[in-house]
């Protein structure tokens, strides 16, 4: 039995007491904490997001609404960055490309979708949820405002 003198040693038995607090902690059961109280947070975001009929104008629900907008300076030019909220009206998904969404300055000049490399298309999912989606785009010249053209639709962004 020479492979018990280990348990002459202190270091042994302090880890024995953390993996045992650790196996504990691990396996005991939450009270009090944020994730009970969470359900409450989120119904009031929604009600924020545009669900309740008094705030928002009618033909503002359908389509596409600029929800935020976001410019970080680079190299050359600036990325600008546009939170979308919106849904598909048919029963289809809509991809949000050059073809469908066209992006201009005040001036007319056409602004080209920034180009990652490993970034998913933004699409607006069909049903009657709302849904968030963002779009990039190169701005090489300075501009106050961004137009959006969609479906018809002409949708205006203001840049900070």
């Amino acid at each position: 039995m020479q492979y018990l003198v280990i348990l002459k040693r202190f270091e042994i038995w302090l880890l024995l007491v953390i993996v045992a607090g650790l196996i504990w902690f691990a396996f005991s059961p939450e009270s009090g904490t944020a994730l009970e109280e969470a359900p409450e947070p989120v119904a009031v975001l929604i009600d924020e997001m545009g669900k309740s009929e008094e705030g928002i104008p009618e033909e503002a629900e359908k389509g596409l609404r600029v929800d935020s907008v976001n410019v970080t300076d680079s190299n050359g030019g600036r990325i600008v960055e546009l939170t979308l909220l919106g849904r598909s009206e048919t029963e289809e998904e809509i991809v949000l490309d050059e073809t469908r969404l066209v992006a201009s300055t005040t001036a007319g000049d056409r602004i080209p979708h920034f180009f990652e490399p490993f970034q998913e298309k933004a699409v607006l999912p069909p049903g009657e949820e709302d849904a968030l989606v963002t779009v990039k785009y190169w701005l090489e010249s300075q501009a106050d405002t961004i137009w959006l053209d969609f479906e018809g639709k002409r949708l205006q962004a203001e840049l900070p």
